[in-house]
């Protein structure tokens, strides 16, 4: 019987956290934001690659996402509100 993805069980995935930003003033970059509070911003399903988790509460925004597939957007997590840049910030080493 399968555990799901709990601590320690090797189908965990690794999760990347992404850097909280204000709400963006202009358009150029378009928000991706889920149809309500219960749904996840399901992107992703790329064997391997991570999964990005907001920066302010820590839910899953990706599921298996390559950065380069979501830097275009900015995620707004339907958890809290808050707007995340896939951006890297050099100078947080838990982005990566």
């Amino acid at each position: 019987m399968a555990r799901g993805k709990t601590g320690g069980h090797p189908d965990r995935r690794r999760q990347k956290r992404l850097r909280v930003i204000p709400e963006p003033q202009d358009t150029a970059r378009p928000i991706v934001a889920p149809a309500d509070a219960a749904a996840l911003n399901v992107i992703g399903g790329f064997d391997g690659a991570p999964d990005f988790v907001c920066g302010s509460c820590g839910r899953a925004l990706t599921r298996g996402a390559r950065r380069a597939e979501i830097v275009r957007f900015v995620l707004r997590c339907g958890g809290c509100g808050a707007f995340n840049d896939a951006r890297a910030d050099p100078h947080d080493p838990q982005q990566g």
